[in-house]
């Protein structure tokens, strides 16, 4: 399997890309206000991995297990050296050596920083990433898509950002389960029950959900479709449980959307930052 990362990566950085192929640096979305929403504290959790964000701010929540899945099996060391690099660095240098909002800065990837980093990566991540940061001839920051986030409105959006000191001082032993897997056949291997399944933006990005200027008849299709895909999740949901299954960043998708699933009382939408964003949510 790392062979095969390992080709996948540099295939990659050669600029043979497909739509998932390169990694989101830190989230784009206002994670901390949705999961504000939620008590993650002593619960089973399936979310999308991607840029780790997600996990991160989710084991600060308190979860007892956290499960990941990703299309990108480059996700997976992604986790592994941002952990590292908490252990490693404070959160300054952290974010100077990840943050690619502008990639002329010297410590981007920078090659002595991450040797400090490797100090803390697991072996399969250690041979991942001295293969990356020590060849000669790649550019490190083809693996990454650009980040349009602003610092500040980073930090409003991520809760471990304000609380870098407290995850550094708990992360050590945190770790996760990973499959690389497609959000639609996710259902056919899961093994766990889970109390919150995160699902981010997939859904919108695979043509499943209903769209602003859509024709009815094809909303109807689209809702069918969406909700086929939840059924196939919801008998993996422990009592009470819940799927966020999209992030709108547009909150009035997220009230169009409400209004075709208006007659499955099971859903519902939060807005989030004063209506500029919304999260659709399913309640078992």
């Amino acid at each position: 399997m790392l062979e095969d990362d390992l080709k996948f990566a540099f295939k990659v950085l050669s600029g043979n890309l497909t739509e998932f192929s390169r990694i989101y640096p830190f989230t784009n979305e206002n994670i901390k206000g949705c999961f504000n929403h939620f008590d993650f504290d002593g619960k089973d959790v399936l979310s999308v991995l991607a840029s780790s964000d997600q996990v991160f701010d989710i084991f600060l929540r308190g979860a007892n297990k956290i499960d990941t899945f990703d299309i990108n099996p480059l996700t997976k060391y992604y986790f592994y050296l941002k952990k590292a690099a908490v252990l490693a660095l404070d959160k300054k240098t952290f974010l100077n050596f990840f943050n690619n909002t502008y990639d002329t800065h010297t410590l981007l990837y920078d090659k002595d920083i991450y040797l400090e980093i490797s100090k803390y990566l697991s072996e399969e991540a250690l041979l991942f990433w001295n293969k990356i940061f020590k060849s000669n001839d790649v550019e490190v920051k083809k693996l990454f898509l650009h980040n349009t986030i602003p610092i500040p409105t980073l930090s409003r959006n991520v809760l471990y950002l304000n609380e870098y000191d407290s995850l550094q001082h708990k992360i050590k032993n945190f770790d996760i389960n990973f499959v690389a897997c497609d959000l639609r056949y996710i259902d056919t291997i899961l093994n766990n029950s889970y109390d919150i399944m995160y699902l981010s933006n997939i859904l919108s990005r695979i043509d499943l959900i209903p769209q602003v200027n859509m024709e009815s008849s094809l909303k109807k299709t689209i809702v069918k479709k969406l909700i086929i895909e939840i059924n196939k999740l919801e008998k993996y949901l422990n009592s009470d449980g819940k799927i966020l299954v999209n992030y709108f960043f547009d909150s009035l998708q997220g009230a169009i959307v409400e209004n075709s699933l208006s007659s499955y009382k099971t859903f519902n939408t939060i807005y989030l930052d004063h209506n500029d964003s919304a999260l659709l949510v399913y309640k078992k």
